[in-house]
């Protein structure tokens, strides 16, 4: 009976060190995996903000071309715009005489 109990205890024993190792190695696994999931963390962090950067460079060259085509855009109108009045402007000028002359002979 003796022996059964002591080797019951040694037993014993033997099944709390397994589990202190088992709970040890867990711990450096859960640490290793943390340590892990940081690193790989940082690094997509990193990739996106760089990517964000991209972005709002080529959001801000689109923006800078789109005010710069809509600037030259307008500038063509009002030539456009200057040109017909130029053109208009003689026959115009014409017809107003042309008015203000049958209305002073009248």
């Amino acid at each position: 009976m003796e022996d059964l109990t002591g080797e019951i205890i040694r037993l014993d024993q033997e099944i709390q060190k397994l589990l202190n190792e088992c709970d040890q190695k867990y711990r450096s696994i859960i640490k290793e995996a943390e340590e892990k999931h940081s690193k790989i963390m940082d690094h997509y962090l990193k990739l996106l903000n760089r990517k964000k950067t991209e972005m709002e460079e080529k959001f801000r060259q689109e923006l800078k071309m789109y005010a710069q085509n809509s600037k030259k855009e307008a500038d063509r109108q009002v030539e456009k715009l200057k040109k017909s009045f130029e053109e208009k402007k003689d026959s115009l000028t014409y017809e107003l005489f042309n008015t203000l002359k049958k209305e002073i002979c009248r």
